[in-house]
């Protein structure tokens, strides 16, 4: 099992209906997403990357779905430290869930889904020292 970060910009405000969860406005800002993969970790990150066309399966699928939104950069472990990442991230006050328990619905996690609180270039720091490995030169999809 592998776990993966997505580095989002939302490059307007915007209001959007995220399954179940209803409708909510998320700010103009860096966002990261803390996602697992069981088995292929290249064909999940890749269903991420495709902008139409798929079914809205996961609450970030609505998010990744809005034409504001673009995948800056994915980082990669081959760990199943997905909880323990959206944890950590939140505990040192680098990342903040803008919405309650999105991503995070089979878990106990406040969220998966996170709102920057810290530079960008801080958090990827954090994650190559916990062992993540940063995937911005194989990013081949300008999304």
């Amino acid at each position: 099992m592998a776990t993966y970060v997505l580095f989002l910009t939302l490059r307007k405000q915007t209001t959007l209906t995220i399954g179940a969860r209803g409708s909510h406005t998320l700010a103009a800002d860096d966002y990261l997403y803390v996602g697992s993969a069981k088995r292929n970790w290249q064909h999940r990150v890749g269903r991420h990357l495709i902008k139409e066309g798929k079914t809205l399966r996961w609450h970030i699928d609505y998010i990744l779905a809005e034409k504001e939104c673009s995948i800056r950069n994915i980082m990669i472990n081959m760990m199943n430290i997905e909880c323990q990442t959206a944890r950590k991230l939140i505990g040192q006050q680098r990342s903040l869930p803008p919405i309650p328990r999105i991503g995070s619905s089979d878990c106990r996690c406040p969220a998966h889904f996170l709102q920057l609180n810290a530079p960008r270039e801080k958090i990827e720091f954090l994650l190559i020292a916990d062992g993540f490995m940063n995937m911005k030169d194989q990013l081949k999809h300008d999304n």
